[in-house]
């Protein structure tokens, strides 16, 4: 499902989101924190196909599912965290994305990259800090770079290119 995505396959991904979330509510239940990551995959496939109200839904309940089981300040709530944030500057709402994304990036390292580069996005969009926006998408080129993930160097490689000034 995530490699449909990944691959930018997100109207093939939904099916099999929705699919895997159906099986895994009736073995684990409702309210059990699994459930989080398939809500915040078909949430984030839903906001890149424009679905935002859906995709608002399936993140918010990914958000609360997290911080229910480990608390708001534990670093698993930084996945919905980046998603909502996406969503926001999906919305065009740059301020509220920044919010999100620095109180994501304030909680976990392994997702620096992308929360880099989603938070020079918004706070270029918000018009707010441009050289440290970016600084930001610098330094998300480089930790790409160094972990050889080549489509996330071209990513941010592509930003710094369209933002040079």
């Amino acid at each position: 499902m995530k490699a449909r995505c990944d691959a930018g396959d997100d109207l093939g991904a939904i099916p099999l989101f929705e699919r895997a979330l159906a099986l895994r509510q009736k073995a684990l239940g409702p309210d059990h924190p699994d459930l989080a990551y398939t809500l915040d995959g078909l949430g984030r496939a839903k906001t890149h196909l424009g679905q935002l109200d859906a995709a608002q839904i399936l993140l918010e309940r990914a958000l609360a599912l997290k911080e229910k089981a480990f608390g708001p300040a534990n670093p698993e709530v930084a996945g919905p965290l980046l998603s909502l944030g996406e969503l926001a500057l999906a919305r065009n709402k740059p301020d509220e994305a920044r919010a999100l994304l620095e109180r994501a990036l304030s909680l976990h390292a392994k997702q620096r990259a992308p929360l880099q580069l989603a938070l020079a996005e918004a706070l270029w969009r918000a018009d707010k800090d441009r050289p440290l926006s970016r600084a930001l998408a610098g330094e998300a080129r480089a930790i790409y770079a160094g972990v050889d993930h080549r489509p996330g160097m071209e990513r941010a490689s592509r930003w710094l290119a369209q933002h040079a000034r």
